[in-house]
């Protein structure tokens, strides 16, 4: 009986394995939930994840982030083991949605210099964007996909999406709908590109085209953000207001219902849906100055003059 692992032992093994499995099932989650649009794999892969514990200091970090609890996330990277490559990453990507860009940047550049590669160099082209030097972002990202070896597509087209969604952000359209076509010929049903791209459409008064983008995005999305931009994609239409209404309150039921969940995720966008089809500028303002108060970019300071508080 000696060659076997002493049972005590081999129960913990066990239980560790588990706690690695749900890590693993999350990741994929996550990322079906990112391509498909899903909010339900959002919430599968949270609650998976619950039941690590303290085991996988670097997911709860990551899972932190996604939702906009800064604090949090950090706390959980200061767990993370010593040595791990992926800190120094998520450190700059939660430096950058705050507004912390000088630090953030620092942190981009020298992951660059010590591991030249797809998410290094892509994390780099993501952050130029915002920082207003699309010549050196549009460089950077040639660099990550140059060094991009792998087979699977995510990677790469998640990069992409970033900085397509980064450009759309600071208005330049013609970057944010090269980037989303670039994401769409990787994966053709990646939802948010295409959703974003719809959003580049209707910025040009493309309504058809952006409409035709939208509309199948409803049957496989839970995201309100489809219905919400439909809904102004057909208001530019001057459509029937029994097609827009459905359409409205959609998305502000689905809006309110992520925001008693995770409201430092979702204030930017349910305020952009208020000051639009959702119009209620009030409820607009009460989430533009929350997502403010929760990190000072020049987006979130865009979005607050938009609603009327600067």
């Amino acid at each position: 009986m000696r060659r076997y692992t002493h049972g005590r032992i081999a129960l913990s093994n066990l239980d560790a394995s588990i706690r690695t499995a749900r890590t693993g099932l999350a990741d994929l989650l996550f990322l079906r939930a990112d391509v498909r649009g899903r909010i339900a794999d959002t919430r599968r892969a949270l609650a998976l994840l619950d039941d690590t514990g303290d085991f996988a200091p670097m997911a709860r970090a990551r899972a932190a982030g996604r939702l906009h609890r800064f604090d949090s996330a950090h706390r959980f990277l200061d767990r993370a083991p010593t040595g791990d490559i992926g800190v120094t990453d998520e450190r700059a990507a939660l430096w950058q949605a705050q507004g912390r860009f000088d630090d953030a940047l620092r942190l981009r550049q020298e992951a660059v210099a010590e591991r030249p590669g797809l998410p290094t160099w892509g994390g780099l082209a993501v952050l130029l964007v915002e920082l207003g030097r699309p010549g050196e972002a549009r460089d950077a990202m040639r660099s990550a996909l140059a060094a991009d070896r792998g087979t699977s597509p995510f990677a790469a087209a998640q990069l992409l999406f970033g900085w397509a969604a980064a450009a759309l952000g600071e208005g330049d359209l013609e970057t944010a709908a090269a980037g989303f076509r670039a994401v769409l010929e990787l994966i053709p049903g990646h939802v948010p590109a295409q959703g974003h791209l719809a959003e580049v459409h209707l910025e040009r008064g493309a309504t058809v085209k952006a409409r035709i983008l939208l509309t199948p995005l409803l049957d496989i999305s839970d995201d309100p953000e489809y219905p919400a931009t439909l809904a102004t994609v057909l208001e530019r239409e001057q459509a029937d207001r029994t097609v827009v209404e459905p359409l409205v309150e959609r998305a502000r039921s689905g809006y309110e219902r992520l925001l008693a969940d995770w409201p430092e995720a979702y204030a930017d966008h349910a305020a952009h849906f208020y000051l639009t089809a959702g119009r209620d500028p009030e409820r607009a303002r009460e989430l533009a100055a929350l997502n403010l108060a929760n990190r000072d970019t020049p987006r979130a300071r865009r979005l607050m003059h938009r609603a009327g508080l600067s």
